[in-house]
């Protein structure tokens, strides 16, 4: 309900017009700026996402701000999270792919059963945005890659 929330305010500010990639991960990802020693990374060209697409990753991007700080690199000292995005496919066929990946965590162990958190990420990625889900438990820190047709995402892009 928060990270609903937030989008909203984001959204509404702009008349529910879109909103900037960036600006959807920054409002997850602040409030871990110095918290636990290290600065998240935020890195990608100018993307501006249509509100459908804002209210569903701003839904899975707070699953993965959470799930970092419960049990993730967010969850220690100098723990560090690295958000960065692009744009790549052929011109009919683009698509934005975003690669969440943490480090300087704790060990990761895949979780035996799938949560809410992952549930939401997946499930809503996919059935609201024809995206798809990868998902890394590597021991180093989770990596998390996203990808959706540029099509159901898009607002307007520069660069």
């Amino acid at each position: 309900m928060i990270a609903l929330s937030r989008t909203h305010d984001i959204l509404a500010r702009t008349n529910w017009g879109g909103v900037s990639l960036r600006e959807l991960l920054l409002q997850e990802l602040d409030p871990f700026r110095s918290v636990n020693g290290a600065s998240p990374t935020v890195e990608g060209p100018y993307f501006e996402i249509r509100p459908k697409a804002a209210l569903t990753l701003g839904m899975a991007l707070h699953e993965l701000t959470t799930n970092a700080a419960k049990h993730g690199a967010l969850s220690t000292v100098g723990g560090k999270v690295c958000a960065t995005w692009a744009i790549s496919g052929p011109l009919e066929q683009r698509v934005l792919r975003l690669e969440w990946r943490e480090s300087g965590g704790p060990p990761v162990k895949k979780a035996e059963r799938r949560g809410f958190g992952l549930t939401v990420i997946e499930r809503g990625l996919s059935l609201e945005l024809d995206g798809r889900v990868g998902l890394d438990f590597a021991p180093t820190g989770l990596v998390c890659t996203v990808e959706i047709p540029l099509q159901n995402a898009e607002r307007g892009h520069v660069g």
